[in-house]
C-alpha cells in the first residue's frame, strides 16, 4: 500500500536521477500513474496469499509428522 501511496513520487525521482522517462506523455497519454484501489481486490490478493503459504507449510509437515524417523533418517 506504501508503494501504490508514493508510485508517482517515486517515478518522478527516479525520471529526475536518470533522465529517462519510463512512460513518456507522448506515448501514453499520461503523466502520473493511474491506480484505483479496491478493498475487495486487496483481500482477495492477501487471502489467496495466505491461503498458499499456510498449505505450503501444512501440508510437508503434515506428512513429515506421519513418518517414522528411523524411515526419515534411513533415506537422508
Amino acid at each position: 500500500m506504501l508503494a501504490l501511496a508514493y508510485r508517482n513520487e517515486f517515478l518522478h525521482f527516479m525520471d529526475r536521477m536518470t533522465g529517462f522517462q519510463l512512460f513518456p506523455p507522448s506515448i501514453y497519454g499520461f503523466t502520473d500513474l493511474p491506480a484505483l484501489i479496491i478493498r475487495k481486490d486487496i483481500l482477495l490478493i492477501c487471502g489467496s496469499a495466505w491461503l498458499v503459504c499456510i498449505l505450503g507449510g501444512v501440508i510437508p509437515a503434515w506428512r513429515a509428522g506421519r513418518l517414522q524417523p528411523v524411515e526419515a533418517l534411513r533415506y537422508e
